[in-house]
């Protein structure tokens, strides 16, 4: 699916972009599912996108601070379910971790993930069979 090129288009998305940096840490919202969720995001990110093409163009010096960039990308935007699904458009700069040095002592004794599970199904590897030579072709005559 396409999205229009219009910034009108996305009159909404721009509202939740300003409530979300206006507010402390950003701004959640309901939406019906995941289709609906993934959709928003879509849109949103879309909507970003259409935001730094049009300060490349309003600002025409590359070495503008706002050349192809947009105020909004310092905007996450998340999909999370708990019980319901939210949209998530969190400010990047609101997050909070908790910072270690790593002291070359660490383990991981945790499994890698490998295709999406915590276990890789086993498989057995046959050696491949030597193609068959292919076969004579029949030699045309002049009749």
């Amino acid at each position: 699916m396409t999205f229009s090129t219009s910034r009108l288009a996305f009159d909404d998305c721009y509202r939740l972009f300003d409530q979300a940096l206006a507010s402390a840490k950003g701004i959640k919202f309901r939406v019906k599912n995941k289709r609906q969720a993934y959709h928003y995001r879509n849109r949103l990110n879309h909507a970003r996108r259409l935001d730094r093409r049009d300060n490349a163009d309003t600002f025409t010096d590359p070495n503008h601070p706002m050349h192809g960039r947009s105020t909004y990308d310092g905007l996450t935007v998340m999909i999370q379910f708990e019980g319901v699904w939210w949209l998530m458009i969190e400010k990047v700069e609101a997050r909070e971790f908790t910072i270690e040095p790593i002291t070359g002592e660490e383990t991981n004794d945790e499994q890698e993930l490998h295709n999406g599970g915590a276990r890789e199904a086993t498989r057995e590897e046959t050696p491949r069979a030597e193609p068959p030579p292919p076969a004579p072709t029949p030699s045309l005559r002049r009749l």
